[in-house]
């Protein structure tokens, strides 16, 4: 049913990019909203409410206090890099993560101009548009893309001109949908997100689990969904080498 939804979602999507956006700023001119961020999460929010009448819904722009150990809650980011959205038209995604007493139990990561969906059941491994998905992760550092935003990278790597000689490159798509799907898929070995909300890191922690890749923090911690600070997301031993550069 959530695929089927989700289907419905993208058609929905690009047929609002055709009518005029209605832009807002948020914290700054880089944090934008749109008519469209906040039509799509109230129609991702009826639609999910009808199937689970039971489920709390804690979605990025109706963001309120929902506690993650009541009995379902969804958490919805409906533009999942709203710059690429204004911009470009392209590059965003769809983040959707299904939590059950406190635990997630299903996720989706979004390509919504590729119409790919990436599914995940906890303990069940993951599908990608229903077919079953693996990858065989062995990149090493040197045959490594990595994305990492230039404020990361300043902020929060503190040997940044050896890493870039180190790594195959530094790349940046700006979504934490398609740069997630760059570490499933494979061809980025690590993602380093700086500012992260439950929204946007959900899916992360649990596909990680379901296809072995790590989401650590940079004291070398496993991430938690309620943590407020930095991390990074990809094959493990290319983000414990990535550590330590930070």
């Amino acid at each position: 049913m959530i695929h089927k939804l989700l289907n419905e979602t993208f058609d929905l999507i690009l047929m609002k990019m055709d009518q005029k956006l209605h832009i807002s700023q948020k914290s700054s001119h880089r944090d934008l909203v749109t008519n469209v961020d906040q039509e799509i999460e109230a129609f991702l929010s009826r639609r999910i409410k009808e199937m689970y009448p039971e489920c709390q819904i804690l979605g990025e722009e109706t963001d309120k206090d929902i506690d993650l150990n009541d009995k379902q809650v969804w958490i919805i980011d409906p533009i999942d890099g709203t710059s690429n959205f204004v911009a470009k038209g392209q590059e965003f995604g769809i983040l959707l993560t299904h939590y059950q007493y406190g635990k997630a139990v299903e996720a989706y990561f979004c390509d919504v101009i590729k119409r790919d969906i990436y599914h995940c059941i906890r303990h069940q491994g993951v599908t990608k548009n229903h077919a079953p998905f693996t990858r065989d992760y062995d990149l090493s550092l040197k045959t490594s893309l990595i994305s990492m935003s230039a404020c990361f990278l300043q902020r929060h790597v503190k040997h940044k001109d050896q890493l870039i000689k180190d790594s195959l490159g530094i790349r940046y798509a700006g979504s934490c949908a398609i740069d997630g799907i760059g570490v499933l898929e494979g061809w980025l070995g690590a993602y380093g997100i700086r500012i992260a909300s439950p929204w946007d890191i959900a899916p992360h922690l649990l596909f990680a689990k379901e296809l072995g890749l790590v989401c650590l923090n940079l004291d070398g911690s496993e991430r938690e969904i309620h943590q407020d600070t930095p991390f990074i997301f990809g094959q493990k031993e290319i983000v414990e080498t990535l550590l330590e550069y930070c």
